[in-house]
C-alpha cells in the first residue's frame, strides 16, 4: 500500500510485479465474473480491454474523468459495484465512496477464493494491453490555444470530451490528449493492437501538438 493506505501495488504468487493497468483489469474481470449484470466506472484513460472483459458478463462500463475527485463523485452518485483508477486505486461504493487500500486487498482475496484461482492464473488469462502515454511540453500561455486547435481537429470525428479530447479510430484504436492541470504539458495516451501502432499514434499527435504550439495565436 502507499503511505496513505489508499492505493495498492500488486505482486503475484510467482513473484511478478503487476503493473497498474493490469491490476485494474484483474479487478474488473473478477468483480464482473462474480457480479454479472452490474456496473463499474473507470477513467477515460483505461484500456478498451475492460469493456471486452465486462461485456462477457453483461456488466456496463462507464468512463469518467481521470482525477480522483471525478471518480469519488461517481461512487457517491451512481450504483456501481466498482470504481477504479489505473494507478492502484479502487473504490467499493457498497462499503464507502473513497479509495481504501486495505479493503481492496481483502476484496481481492475474496474474489480469488470465490473463483478458486491464483492471481498469476488470472493475469495469464487476461489479454495483453498495448497502451502507452507521453508528455509534450506546452507553455501555459499556449495551452488554451492548443486545446482549441485540438477540439477543432476532433470535429466530425468519433470523439468525446469527458476529459481532454479522445478520438476513436475505425479499427478500435484510440488517442486521448489531456492538458495537465498543474504543469505546462499535455499528456497523450494511445492504445492499439500492437506496440508499433501505438508508437505511430503517439508520434502523430506529438507532431500535431508541436505544430499547433508553434503557430500564431
Amino acid at each position: 500500500m502507499d503511505a496513505g493506505a489508499e492505493k495498492i501495488f500488486l505482486c503475484d504468487d510467482k513473484g511478478e510485479i503487476i503493473d497498474d493497468m493490469m491490476a485494474l483489469l484483474v479487478y474488473a474481470y473478477l468483480i464482473s465474473a462474480q457480479n454479472p449484470g452490474q456496473s463499474i466506472a473507470v477513467p477515460v484513460t483505461t484500456s478498451r480491454n475492460v469493456d471486452a472483459l465486462a461485456s462477457k458478463f453483461r456488466v456496463d462500463v462507464k468512463r469518467t474523468g481521470s482525477l480522483p475527485r471525478s471518480l469519488m463523485d461517481e461512487a457517491r452518485r451512481e450504483n456501481f459495484s466498482l470504481v477504479a483508477d489505473n494507478q492502484g486505486g479502487f473504490i467499493f461504493p457498497m462499503f464507502h465512496p473513497a479509495f481504501d487500500g486495505m479493503f481492496s486487498i481483502v476484496k481481492l482475496l475474496e474474489f480469488l477464493s470465490g473463483e478458486r484461482t491464483s492471481l498469476s492464473e488470472v493475469v495469464r488469462e487476461l489479454p495483453a494491453t498495448h497502451l502507452r502515454s507521453r508528455n509534450v511540453p506546452v507553455s501555459w500561455e499556449k495551452k488554451g490555444w492548443v486545446m482549441r486547435k485540438l477540439v477543432e481537429f476532433s470535429e466530425g470525428k468519433n470523439a468525446d470530451l469527458i476529459d481532454g479530447v479522445k478520438i476513436y479510430k475505425e479499427d478500435g484504436d484510440w488517442v486521448l490528449v489531456v492538458p495537465s492541470q498543474d504543469e505546462a504539458y499535455f499528456r497523450i495516451y494511445a492504445e492499439a493492437d500492437s506496440e508499433k501502432k501505438v508508437s505511430s499514434l503517439l508520434s502523430e499527435y506529438t507532431d500535431l501538438i508541436e505544430s499547433w504550439k508553434e503557430s500564431r495565436i
